[in-house]
């Protein structure tokens, strides 16, 4: 009996470049889930089609077109767009507008992150970037999505936790921060380069003027002149930095990115490892993740601007979860304090909710098990 294919296809409108795109879209019961961390991570799943059972279900999580690679979440607000008033009559112009700009960039995180997807021979890596991807598009908005970019960076942290054989919580933050500085040290080289390149072919110009007096009473010449004095030392010590391995000498060699991730070996994007793929986006754009440490900050960053704004969480038993899930993320990010904080909020909100609906066990199932969980990992907090 042949195997069912788990997945159909949906067809959608690319609202940026108009191009008709087809998704896979997962079948409903086409797999199961049998466990989850304290973050909800999957831990266990299986797949009716034994064929899937390396696919994680998040490399079908984001739509990206395949021709402008505007991404979006696969939800029934993307697939219904062109139904959204609103969306079209206020959003639409300038999404395309600056999404369009952004593309143009050939360097740019948009260009790089779309032309490596490879699903079928980087499945985790593509839906990583396919994820960063839909982080770049939401921030194209007036008002972007805390919560879904909350929710968008903790899949990534999932996705990273999974390539680096489902371990947690291996990343030294030292060694991560330590990483951050030297890839964006390396940018800043290129850029001072650039400028010094730039200051000798000004310094050319000058060179061509007549001098009709002594260099101290010519601005020009006297400008140029400090600037290519006050650049070299910086210069130089830039590559003093670059080359100090100091205690922790993987922290500063190339592709450290992979080892720090943790299983981030397999090359993307026409680069040795992905690892390396990531780097260079770091050098573009803060806002992509190195590892599951950093993706974890990310997410934990978002989720409490969320939090904090309200005005996307709707309903009690939303907001228990944002609660537990800035402290689970705080836990994680070695923010204790903050940690016990957000359990505390999300255990009051939960039995809060609880007596408010005792008489319904149904309505209060999730509230009861969030609980559950505050209370165990507000216990570890304080282990700690």
């Amino acid at each position: 009996m042949k195997s069912e294919v788990p997945v159909f296809m949906t067809k959608v409108e690319c609202p940026v470049c108009k191009t008709i795109n087809e998704y896979e879209t997962i079948k409903v019961g086409a797999y199961i889930e049998e466990g989850r961390d304290s973050d909800f991570c999957p831990t266990e799943r299986m797949w009716r089609n034994p064929k899937y059972q390396q696919v994680n279900p998040l490399l079908y999580f984001m739509a990206t077109c395949s021709s402008c690679y505007y991404t979006r979440e696969l939800n029934k607000s993307f697939k219904e767009w062109k139904t959204d008033s609103a969306f079209r009559s206020f959003r639409q112009k300038t999404i395309r507008e600056k999404h369009l700009n952004q593309l143009a960039d050939q360097h740019g995180p948009i260009k790089l992150l779309g032309s490596a997807l490879d699903p079928a021979g980087a499945p985790r890596e593509t839906a990583v970037a396919k994820l960063l991807l839909g982080v770049f598009s939401e921030q194209l908005l007036d008002r972007p999505s805390a919560l879904d970019l909350g929710r968008w960076y903790l899949r990534i942290a999932w996705l990273f936790r999974e390539m680096a054989g489902g371990e947690t919580g291996g990343a030294d933050v030292e060694q991560v921060q330590r990483k951050r500085l030297q890839t964006m040290l390396g940018s800043l080289r290129e850029t001072f380069d650039n400028c010094r390149q730039q200051v000798e072919s000004f310094q050319g110009l000058v060179n061509q003027l007549p001098q009709v007096g002594p260099v101290s009473e010519d601005p020009y010449r006297m400008a140029v002149g400090n600037w290519s004095t006050n650049l070299d030392p910086i210069i130089r010590s830039m590559d003093e930095l670059l080359a100090w391995r100091g205690d922790t000498p993987e922290s500063v060699v190339p592709g450290a990115a992979a080892t720090m991730s943790g299983g981030l070996g397999n090359s993307f994007g026409g680069y040795p490892t992905f690892g390396e793929f990531l780097e260079t986006l770091v050098r573009r754009s803060r806002e992509v993740p190195l590892n599951e440490f950093e993706a974890i900050s990310l997410s934990l960053r978002h989720y409490r601007k969320s939090y904090e704004e309200s005005r996307e969480i709707s309903g009690s038993n939303q907001k228990i979860q944002v609660a537990y899930m800035i402290g689970e993320l705080a836990r994680r990010a070695g923010e204790l304090e903050q940690a016990r904080e957000f359990f505390t909020a999300a255990i009051r909100y939960g039995q809060e909710f609880i007596h408010k609906n005792r008489n319904d066990a149904t309505k209060t199932a999730l509230a009861r098990k969030i609980v559950e969980l505050a209370v165990e990992q507000s216990r570890l907090c304080k282990e700690a």
